[in-house]
């Protein structure tokens, strides 16, 4: 699954303060697959997650789980009748907050507590299969820091069918299949990952400890798509930059235009103003631009006028004890990599 990647690189170059973002076709391979598992018969189950590991959804913020569940025919000759498929899920190491997300056309209904049930065909074929794609909010997170949270959901699926062709021999037509495939929740306060687009909405945000902390607002068009926001001290600073806070990487496919919002609080060089803030792009087609216009409207306050983008909001407030808190509201079109310099 290919994606945008963007960086965000806090630097101080020649008195200019400087924003470095790089955007690319890459990300991390946050999913898993279980089966196809098969029950003697030709009754297979295949389960598969994304992403995984998953973030918790934080106050405020619903995240995302996509699972694809396919029931298959994996024989040659008999076709598989009287199908039933039932869906159940549980949270590992807290209650369960885990919740089904339905979606308009879909073949699954929640018939009890944490169970759908599935419509199924008639029959399937020798070689043929039918998938049900399924998203769930995730657990939940809890206000009370004390309070155990999840550590991981699992979610099984349990098949049956018969063969059309009984047995020569003698013996059952009847086929019992049942597959869980677990997913952790990654506990990293640098790190926010999602399903969302297909009309689902979420805000991904690392998490506001230390000296920087992001976040990325994701819409709701587009197909269902993975969506991923992340921070590291783990970079190389330019060569003549005198870099501070940290790399912030994000991917989110077919987003534009993207709006990426980071707030840093450290120290910054004496006369350093919003005027003075650039952010250093270079596109996906090889073209380079300096974003140093200003958005319209306030910080945060949403998208300026398209024949205004690319631009940035910068707000700088100045602290006692040398420090002060930059907020930087950066809009841009297309993809790319962003580099200060």
């Amino acid at each position: 699954m290919s994606g945008s990647r963007h960086v965000v690189l806090l630097a101080v170059f020649a008195g200019v303060l400087a924003i470095a973002l790089a955007l690319g076709a890459a990300e991390r391979g946050a999913a898993d697959t279980v089966g196809p598992s098969c029950a003697g018969k030709p009754l297979c189950v295949t389960i598969a997650d994304s992403p995984d590991p998953a973030s918790l959804s934080p106050v405020g913020s619903d995240h995302y789980l996509s699972e694809s569940v396919t029931i298959s025919n994996s024989g040659a000759t008999s076709n598989l009748v009287n199908i039933t498929v039932a869906v159940t899920w549980a949270d590992v190491g807290a209650a369960t907050t885990l919740a089904y997300v339905p979606a308009a056309g879909s073949a699954c209904t929640e018939t009890g507590a944490q169970t759908l049930t599935c419509t199924t065909p008639k029959s399937l074929t020798p070689g043929t299969s039918v998938t049900y794609p399924l998203v769930f909010r995730t657990a939940t997170t809890t206000a009370d820091p004390n309070d155990q949270e999840a550590t991981a959901t699992n979610v099984t699926v349990t098949a049956a069918a018969k063969e059309q062709t009984k047995p020569t021999k003698g013996g059952t037509n009847t086929a019992f299949v049942t597959v869980s495939n677990p997913t952790t929740y990654e506990p990293d306060a640098e790190l926010d990952v999602s399903t969302a687009g297909g009309g689902l909405t979420t805000t991904l945000a690392t998490a506001n400890v230390g000296q920087q902390f992001s976040r990325l607002p994701v819409p709701a068009g587009g197909d269902l798509r993975l969506f991923e926001l992340s921070e590291t001290d783990d970079f190389s600073c330019p060569a003549g930059f005198n870099c501070f806070g940290q790399q912030v990487i994000t991917v989110a496919t077919g987003v534009s235009p993207v709006n990426l919002q980071t707030t840093y609080t450290g120290p910054l060089p004496a006369g350093t103003t919003e005027n003075k803030v650039d952010i250093l792009h270079v596109r996906d087609d090889a073209t380079e631009i300096t974003i140093s216009a200003d958005c319209g409207g306030a910080l945060f306050s949403g998208a300026p006028p398209a024949l205004e983008i690319p631009c940035r909001r910068v707000e700088i407030t100045h602290l006692p004890g040398g420090i002060a808190t930059v907020e930087i509201d950066t809009w841009d079109t297309t993809n790319g990599s962003f580099t200060g310099g």
